[in-house]
C-alpha cells in the first residue's frame, strides 16, 4: 500500500470437530469472523492488525455449552526486500506477534485462542502475470512456554508454507485462493515430550478483497 492507504478485509471461518473418545459423542463447532486491517506507512512498509471474533458450541453427551468472545490478536509489519522485476519476483519479509487474548484450550471447554504469546517471521515471493498474481512462501513460528492448570506447556516449533494466486476482476475487486500448511514438532508438558502432539494441518481458503 502507498503512504496513508488503508485496506480492511474479513471473512467467515467454520470449524467442526467430532470424536468418540467415550461412549458419548463429543462435538465442537466454532464460527470465526476475522477482522483484518493494513495501513501503508511508506512505499515499502505496511503495518497490520488482526482481531478475530468467535462463537463456539460444545456438546459432550447431553451437556451443551455456548460461548462468544475474541480470539488471539496479532499485529506486525510487511517490508518489501526486493521490488518485482521482469525476471525476478517481489520478495516481502513479514514479522508479527500474537497476544493470547482468546480463551485458551487448556482451561476452557470452548477455546478461541492458543493460550501462548508467539512471534512469527515469513518470506513471501510474488510474481505478476497479468491479470493473475502468483505467490508462495514459508515461515517460522515460536510460541513461548506458559503455565496453566495442567502444568508448564511449551508448544512445538512450527514451519509453515503457503501457495496461491489472486485474480484481478477489476481495479477494485480481487479474488484469491490460498493453500496453507505447516509442520509442528511435539509439545512439552513440564519439560517432557507429549507423544502424538506433532501436527501437519493443511487448509484451502478462498476470498474476496
Amino acid at each position: 500500500l502507498k503512504h496513508g492507504e488503508i485496506e480492511a478485509e474479513t471473512g467467515v471461518v467454520y470449524q467442526h470437530n467430532q470424536d468418540y473418545i467415550t461412549e458419548n459423542r463429543n462435538t465442537a463447532r466454532l464460527f470465526t469472523l476475522p477482522l483484518n486491517a493494513r495501513v501503508g506507512l511508506f512505499n515499502r512498509l505496511d503495518i497490520f492488525l488482526g482481531l478475530p471474533l468467535s462463537y463456539g458450541q460444545s456438546e459432550a453427551g447431553t451437556v451443551t455449552d455456548n460461548d462468544f468472545g475474541i480470539g488471539d490478536v496479532d499485529a506486525g509489519a510487511h517490508f518489501i526486500l526486493l521490488e518485482e522485476k521482469k525476471k525476478f519476483p517481489e520478495i516481502v519479509f513479514s514479522l508479527s506477534g500474537t497476544a493470547p487474548t482468546g480463551k485458551n484450550p487448556y482451561d476452557n471447554a470452548i477455546a478461541f485462542g492458543q493460550g501462548h504469546w508467539a512471534i512469527s517471521s515469513n518470506i513471501l515471493f510474488i510474481k505478476s502475470v497479468d491479470p493473475i498474481v502468483l505467490f508462495g512462501g514459508f515461515g517460522y513460528t515460536h510460541q513461548f512456554e506458559k503455565n496453566f492448570s495442567i502444568g508448564d506447556v511449551q508448544p512445538g516449533e512450527t514451519i509453515g508454507y503457503n501457495l496461491g494466486l489472486g485474480f484481478a476482476v477489476n481495479k477494485n475487486i480481487t479474488l484469491n485462493t490460498t493453500l496453507l500448511g505447516s509442520i509442528t514438532t511435539e509439545s512439552k508438558l513440564n519439560n517432557v515430550d507429549v507423544p502424538g502432539s506433532s501436527d501437519e494441518p493443511i487448509s484451502l481458503s478462498t476470498g474476496l478483497t
